[in-house]
C-alpha cells in the first residue's frame, strides 16, 4: 500500500526502528514509481536521453527528493520511540537533501555508513561526440589526443550512503533505554569479526538472487 496509508493507521511512539530504502528521485524512481515503470526504463535500456543510468542531472530531482523526505520524515519522527534510529539508504548524490530533511524534521543526524561494493564503471568516451562535429579529420584526431582518454565524470560506484538518525531521547541514555528499550547500539553484534564501523562491505546481490 501507500505508505502514508500504512503510516496512518501506526501509533504514536509505537516503534523501534526505521530501516528504509526509499525512492531515489533519479531515473524515473520518484514516489509516483512502480514495478513496471522501472523495469522498462531502468533495467531494459538503462538510459534516459543518451545518458547512462542515474546520470540524469535535473535541478528537480533534488527539490523532489527533499520534499519527499521532509514529508516521510516527520511521519517517522511521529512514529518512532524517543532515543528510536532511522536507517535511510540514498543515493549518492541526493544525500545530502534527505539527510537535510531529516534534520530540519527533528532527528539528530548521527552519522553515515557506507555500503561498499563493486559497481560497474559508468563512464562513457567523448569519441563518437568528435566523430560527429564539422571538423577535418586530422583535427578530430587531434581533439581525441588532447582529451588523452577522458570520460563523463562518472566514476566507478563503490558506495551507497545510508543516513543514521536518532529521534531525540528523553533525559539521558540509562533513562531513555530503561523507559523505551532503545537509543543505544548492541556493539556486541559484530560485523566480519570486527566492532560495528561506519563502512559495510557486502557484494551486491546477482540478479538472480532478486
Amino acid at each position: 500500500m501507500d505508505c502514508f496509508e500504512g503510516f496512518s493507521g501506526l501509533r504514536d511512539a509505537s516503534i523501534d526502528l526505521i530501516l528504509t530504502d526509499p525512492p531515489y528521485f533519479i531515473d524515473g524512481m520518484g514516489s509516483d514509481w512502480n514495478k513496471e515503470k522501472i523495469a522498462g526504463k531502468r533495467y531494459e535500456t538503462s538510459n534516459v536521453k543518451s545518458l547512462p543510468g542515474g546520470m540524469k542531472f535535473d535541478p528537480e530531482q533534488g527539490k523532489k527528493s527533499q520534499e519527499f523526505s521532509l514529508k516521510v520524515g516527520k511521519e517517522y519522527m511521529r512514529l518512532l520511540k524517543p532515543g528510536g534510529f532511522l536507517l535511510s539508504f540514498a543515493q549518492a548524490r541526493l544525500y545530502h537533501r534527505m539527510a537535510v530533511a531529516f534534520e530540519d524534521c527533528g532527528f539528530e543526524i548521527r552519522d553515515m555508513l557506507g555500503w561498499t561494493y563493486e559497481g560497474q564503471a559508468k563512464a562513457f568516451s567523448q569519441d563518437h561526440f568528435i566523430e560527429k562535429m564539422q571538423l577535418s579529420r586530422e583535427d578530430k584526431d587531434k581533439l581525441k589526443k588532447n582529451l588523452n582518454g577522458r570520460k563523463t565524470p562518472q566514476l566507478k560506484p563503490m558506495i551507497e550512503p545510508i543516513c543514521l538518525a536518532q529521534k531525540p531521547k528523553e533525559g539521558t541514555f540509562i533513562e531513555n533505554w530503561v523507559k523505551y528499550g532503545v537509543g543505544l547500539v548492541d556493539t556486541s553484534a559484530l560485523w566480519n569479526e570486527k566492532f560495528p564501523g561506519t563502512l559495510i562491505a557486502c557484494p551486491k546481490p546477482s540478479r538472480s538472487a532478486t
